[in-house]
């Protein structure tokens, strides 16, 4: 079967779910990009000469770069589409978009994992139902609400859901709650979560930082993953380890969650966009990563943190509880619970011994456990045997 993976986020899991399944599948993945958008995840290509439509397969590799091309070794093929830009209402977006569907036709299955606006464009035009789709975010985080563009994927969401295709959703709360609310849709709906990205190890290297800490927090700083409730607990915490460093890693705004009198000599701010090579350096230089959010789906930063055997503390919500086990792989406490967090980083910051058998569950688990790919793989193809099979009927 030849198949195609169009993915316009995640890349690093769109990396490992194509390399998994290219034993069973002839596997295109597809990243869609944008002339204004040219990085997320893995891949940052800001400052590559680029034209709309696709990439010439140098360009491709370029892109990529040496960690990808020694990780996909070969097992699959990658593309580049560009997009105009990220909008829905442009000419030359819905020409772009005519273009890529006739190559599209030739896969017996495409799968969209994620979107963006040109989505919309793409499904219209392709008419055929051998369509997948992954949701990845089914409703929005706390404090996005408020973004005018943010209702288009909520409401593509709603209208999947309600459709023919296939359904991918990657944690079980979410899913949970779509079967009970869509109970005459559940025959379409699958729940295959994401696994370790350890893809991110291909990064580490000799350039990567070697600065230490005792707790990382990285990401993309949004309200929703209660940045403040760590800064609170810090200060709990160093009366009892009064030389911690915390680090924390990524983009976005910090001024509401770490305001001026907060700041002091134990937190190491690195607040801007971080490379996979840095990623690399400062997950495998701390002793445990910390996600005090306030609400969750699946999350990537856990799964690249048990890539490096870290534990994590995280918040009891969202898909955290699906792949921490409380007191194995990490610590799980209530959200928004200051007293709790601080109490169980004291505890592991205590005790090398249990932040060391935790390290040991977690990459045991990685190898051979549900936070494998190959768990992962089975459930995938019958999705597609579904698709094909609902289309020979028709």
């Amino acid at each position: 079967m030849k198949l195609a993976i169009v993915s316009f986020g995640h890349a690093d899991v769109s990396l490992h779910y194509a390399k998994t399944l290219s034993e069973y599948y002839d596997i295109d993945l597809i990243f869609v990009f944008a002339l204004n958008k040219r990085f997320e995840s893995v891949l940052n290509f800001e400052n590559e000469h680029l034209h709309t439509g696709f990439l010439e397969d140098e360009t491709a590799d370029r892109i990529l770069g040496k960690p990808i091309l020694k990780f996909i070794d070969n097992k699959f093929r990658v593309k580049f589409f560009i997009n105009y830009n990220l909008k829905i209402r442009s000419l030359k977006n819905i020409k772009l978009a005519k273009h890529f569907v006739k190559a599209l036709n030739d896969y017996d299955v495409v799968h969209f994992s994620g979107m963006d606006a040109t989505l919309l464009l793409f499904n219209y035009f392709l008419k055929h139902d051998r369509k997948v789709f992954t949701i990845h975010d089914v409703k929005l985080h706390s404090g996005e609400k408020g973004r005018k563009y943010i209702n288009i994927p909520e409401k593509f969401n709603r209208w999947l859901i309600n459709s023919k295709y296939r359904v991918i959703i990657q944690n079980n709360p979410d899913y949970e709650e779509t079967i009970t609310k869509y109970p005459h849709k559940k025959y379409k709906i699958d729940l295959i979560p994401f696994k370790v990205l350890s893809i991110y190890r291909y990064f580490l290297n000799v350039n990567s930082p070697s600065e230490k800490s005792d707790i990382l927090f990285f990401g993309r700083i949004s309200p929703y993953k209660g940045l403040k409730y760590l800064i609170e607990a810090v200060d709990i915490i160093k009366k009892v380890h009064p030389n911690i460093r915390v680090m924390i890693a990524g983009g976005g705004d910090i001024e509401n969650d770490i305001p001026q009198e907060k700041m002091s000599d134990n937190l190491i701010i690195k607040n801007s966009y971080i490379s996979s090579e840095d990623l690399a350096g400062l997950i495998s230089n701390t002793r445990m990563v910390v996600c005090p959010y306030i609400d969750a789906t699946q999350s990537a930063v856990v799964m690249t943190s048990f890539a490096f055997g870290k534990p994590v503390i995280a918040s009891a919500v969202g898909g955290f509880p699906d792949v921490i086990e409380d007191g194995v792989t990490g610590k799980l406490i209530p959200p928004r619970d200051v007293k709790k967090l601080s109490d169980s980083i004291i505890s592991l910051l205590s005790d090398e011994n249990k932040i060391n058998k935790m390290s040991e569950n977690i990459n045991e688990r990685c190898k051979n456990g549900y936070l494998s790919w190959a768990s992962m793989k089975e459930d995938a193809m019958k999705v597609y045997n579904k698709t094909l099979n609902v289309n020979k009927q028709a």
